[in-house]
């Protein structure tokens, strides 16, 4: 209200709109955000964030080369700023058209670290750098590793990004006086979110523990009621300031022993602030299920059904197998929903399978897995919940109706609807698909809860293995887990033309995911045991064998 009373007073005050567009883009407002951005470029044509910001904005519509435009232009105006540059240059596309375009931007994504690493004219004058990691794991390569490394090589190397003021000596003094371990929990996504679906549980037990919790968020992260409760149990909540330099001194003060990142990737500030040394300890967890790349990263928690015999290599951290999956994940509740599936207008006699996963998950080679199914299945549909993001869902629309026959012909497109119409939609299905190569993560537990099998295809890779490490953890007999794209096809026709074989799945499902699955209320003594190993490690400037284990029979 402040900022809209300044540009009653004085309309055309560019800075005012500036930052009128930010308070906008805060509450998701994009549209008045754009607009916002808009009349601070009419007014101050050379406002170098308006036109980043501006490019951003039209970046998350689909419109790339507008976006484009807009991100080289706030270069011109603030040329060698590493901030702009990176912006304008790390970019990678949330729905490629197909797999040549993912090579040729990843081709670029390396080219361009290493102008940000030979470029001595490039400085850091400061902002939130966003690193563009995220897509990186959806694209099927065994190499993220050696990428996100050199672009955080890269980065470091700049003036400013890393912070060395950590002393160990001090810390462990600290420790000392006050007998006990301090964890440190850097997240934005503690809210209604799929993080706190999976750790939020594990975290208030921690808290409860003799262990001290202290929350980090950022200025701009969400907040709802499930943050309440776990703000309730911590013995400190610090929301760092916009400011890799401040935010990071502001965390090594805390003396923290532990600090744990539920994801890097997510989050812009929390990926810069990973690329430095700011507690004895630093743990990754599967919120976003890679690597970080980051030489200051010590270990990633895991378990021993998410990975395979060759897991180390795809990871800087040392990798820690708990006993099993790392979550604590609670039984969905729901209100009872009104909807009726005849609103799906499906004709009589067909079968409805399950695609509802985030557009950027449809990696193109699946496509042709999933047009093989509709021909091998005649009365199949598919069912997919529309993208927040609406141009996401017409580009992935694109390209299905370029490359495939089946798929858009017999999908459901459904608009976003309330959770508890969704899951009724989702009791209704018949199975539901894991899409290859980064597969269902609460999507899967939903499908659990509803009975309703899920068919997968593990790779070598963590973020592919989640429906195979709840199987095998669940006991289920004769699962829908596939070796092959072939398999896959075939056990989605098993499913479809053998109820029997169908009814069984299901009933393994019914009895054995309440039992093994869900509310895994003694998985956080196995954090809190490896918690107080690797600190008795790190004093001896060790990190814990490759081959730990917890030791806790539970």
């Amino acid at each position: 209200s402040s900022t809209r009373k300044a540009i009653a007073l004085k309309s055309d005050l560019a800075e005012a709109h500036y930052y009128l567009g930010n308070i906008l883009i805060d509450l998701g407002k994009l549209k008045e955000a754009e607009l916002c951005y808009r009349k601070t470029i009419k007014f101050n044509p050379e406002f170098g964030e308006a036109h980043l910001n501006l490019g951003i904005i039209l970046r998350n519509q689909g419109k790339f080369k507008e976006s484009d435009n807009e991100c080289q232009l706030a270069y011109k105006l603030n040329p060698k700023d590493l901030f702009y540059y990176l912006n304008m240059n790390l970019f990678l596309s949330p729905i490629p058209l197909n797999k040549e375009q993912i090579d040729e931007e990843r081709t670029e994504f390396i080219n361009q670290i290493s102008i940000i690493k030979k470029e001595n004219t490039l400085i850091y004058k400061g902002g939130i750098i966003n690193p563009n990691i995220f897509l990186l794991a959806y694209h099927n390569y065994s190499n993220d590793k050696l990428l996100i490394s050199k672009l955080g090589n890269a980065l470091s190397n700049k003036d400013g990004i890393v912070n060395n003021s950590f002393n160990k000596e001090k810390l462990i003094k600290d420790r000392l006086k006050r007998n006990n371990i301090r964890i440190g929990i850097f997240c934005d996504y503690l809210c209604n979110s799929s993080i706190s679906s999976y750790f939020g549980n594990i975290i208030e037990d921690i808290a409860k523990s003799d262990l001290e919790v202290i929350i980090f968020r950022t200025q701009n992260a969400r907040e709802d009621i499930k943050t309440q409760t776990i703000d309730s149990l911590a013995s400190e909540v610090i929301k760092v300031p916009n400011s890799i330099k401040a935010a990071s001194n502001l965390i090594i003060n805390k003396c923290i022993d532990i600090l744990i990142y539920p994801e890097i990737g997510m989050s812009h500030l929390t990926y810069l602030l990973a690329l430095s040394r700011l507690a004895l300890i630093q743990v990754l967890l599967h919120g976003h299920p890679n690597t970080s790349g980051l030489n200051e990263i010590d270990y990633f928690i895991s378990c021993a059904n998410y990975e395979t015999k060759n897991s180390e290599k795809c990871y800087s951290e040392r990798l820690i197998k708990l006993s099993r999956i790392p979550a604590d994940y609670d039984f969905p509740t729901y209100k009872e929903s009104k909807y009726s599936i005849s609103n799906l207008n499906l004709p009589k006699g067909s079968l409805l399978l399950g695609i509802a996963h985030s557009p950027f998950k449809f990696h193109p080679d699946y496509d042709f897995i999933l047009d093989k199914i509709l021909e091998e299945i005649p009365n199949a549909y598919l069912f997919y919940a529309n993208s927040k993001k609406a141009y996401q869902t017409n580009q992935l629309k694109y390209r299905w109706g370029k490359y495939t026959k089946l798929i858009l012909k017999r999908t459901i497109f459904s608009p976003r609807l309330e959770f508890e119409d969704y899951l009724k939609i989702v009791r209704n299905l018949d199975f539901i698909l894991d899409p290859f190569y980064f597969g269902m993560g609460s999507t899967f537990y939903e499908a659990m809860a509803c009975n309703i099998p899920v068919v997968t295809m593990p790779t070598n890779h963590i973020k592919s293995r989640f429906g195979f490490a709840a199987y095998k953890q669940m006991g289920i007999n004769n699962a829908p887990i596939a070796s092959s794209p072939d398999e896959y096809i075939s056990i989605c026709k098993k499913l479809a033309f053998n109820k029997d074989y169908r009814e069984h799945i299901k009933s393994q499902i019914n009895k054995n995911s309440r039992l093994h699955l869900f509310n895994d209320k003694n998985i956080h003594k196995e954090y809190i045991e490896f918690f107080r190993e690797s600190v008795n490690a790190a004093e001896k400037n060790k990190l814990l064998p490759t081959n730990w284990n917890p030791t806790l029979k539970i």
